[in-house]
């Protein structure tokens, strides 16, 4: 079956309806793609599939440490994030919770490395955090289709999570957010220091944001 966007044609490999969530992954020559209710969420370079398509995710990679061993990511979507991971940080130690038991399906389908080391869990992401004991993580990632407009909220609970010295990524599909997550982070100022940053990057709606707590 064909699958036609308005950029390329490709040929449609899976299509299902979860609930209000519709799923499908393409190709073409060059990529695999994963849909989300028709948008393009992510994709897979066939020829190198650790290489980062997206801006957002470069711009992050390259400001990772060095070191890392434990961490968090809130959103799977495609895993880009957890294949350029593994590729340059083969030693981490990654969880992500995904609240779709088909997108975690689809991913361990048609977008895993294979020798991938790494643990997925279906569960609701809000309530993980609710649930998660403090501590632990150097770096979280909270890449959410959609993002939660409440996400600001959030930083209270996301941040405990985090050691000394650790990082919080938010990868905001709303860029309405920001200005939210920017006032939730001056908040927050007193009892956690914290540098906070934000990047916007040309032709994406994404905005990158940055919370590198103090050691």
């Amino acid at each position: 079956m064909t699958f036609f966007t308005a950029e390329t044609e490709q040929q449609l490999l899976h299509w299902q309806q979860e609930g209000a969530l519709q799923l499908a992954v393409t190709c073409d020559q060059q990529h695999r793609y994963l849909w989300i209710n028709q948008q393009c969420q992510s994709q897979l370079r066939l020829s190198d599939p650790a290489q980062l398509c997206y801006p957002h995710l470069q711009a992050m990679l390259a400001q990772l440490p060095a070191q890392l061993h434990q961490v968090l990511q809130l959103g799977l979507g495609g895993g880009e994030f957890n294949r350029a991971l593994g590729q340059g940080w083969p030693e981490v130690s990654l969880l992500t919770i995904e609240s779709s038991a088909a997108v975690i399906a689809l991913y361990q389908q048609y977008f895993q490395l294979p020798d991938a080391q790494e643990h997925c869990c279906c569960q609701d992401a809000y309530q993980f955090l609710l649930q998660a004991p403090p501590g632990g993580f150097e770096l979280i990632f909270v890449d959410l289709y959609p993002t939660p407009a409440d996400v600001a909220n959030w930083l209270v609970l996301l941040q405990s999570l985090l050691v000394a010295g650790g990082q919080l990524w938010l990868n905001l599909t709303d860029p309405t957010l920001l200005a939210a997550v920017a006032a939730q982070s001056a908040q927050l100022q007193p009892q956690w220091p914290h540098q906070f940053s934000s990047q916007q990057f040309a032709g994406y709606q994404n905005q990158l944001c940055l919370l590198q707590a103090s050691r």
